[in-house]
């Protein structure tokens, strides 16, 4: 499972609302579990941003997204933002 997207997004929210230990007790959690984390690059990026203009995703779910199409794979989630990207 990827996560870094959303990773970024949780952390800013935590660190922004003075959570920074919730953030760091949540961190050690996180290095326990199977995820995945994936360094950006330009045309990911690139991707994320036109998912985000295009279908009005928030930047974390555009990422998720944009790795889900790179690698070729499905995007599981209930989310329901997501159900325009169906087939893209």
């Amino acid at each position: 499972m990827s996560i870094g997207p959303r990773l970024a997004s949780k952390r800013w929210t935590r660190t922004r609302g003075h959570q920074a230990a919730a953030w760091a007790d949540a961190a050690k959690v996180l290095e326990c579990l199977p995820l995945d984390f994936h360094s950006t690059i330009r045309a990911l990026a690139y991707t994320a941003t036109d998912f985000e203009a295009r279908f009005k995703l928030s930047l974390a779910d555009a990422f998720a997204a944009a790795l889900a199409k790179e690698k070729k794979t499905e995007l599981v989630t209930g989310d329901p933002e997501f159900r325009l990207l169906d087939g893209r």
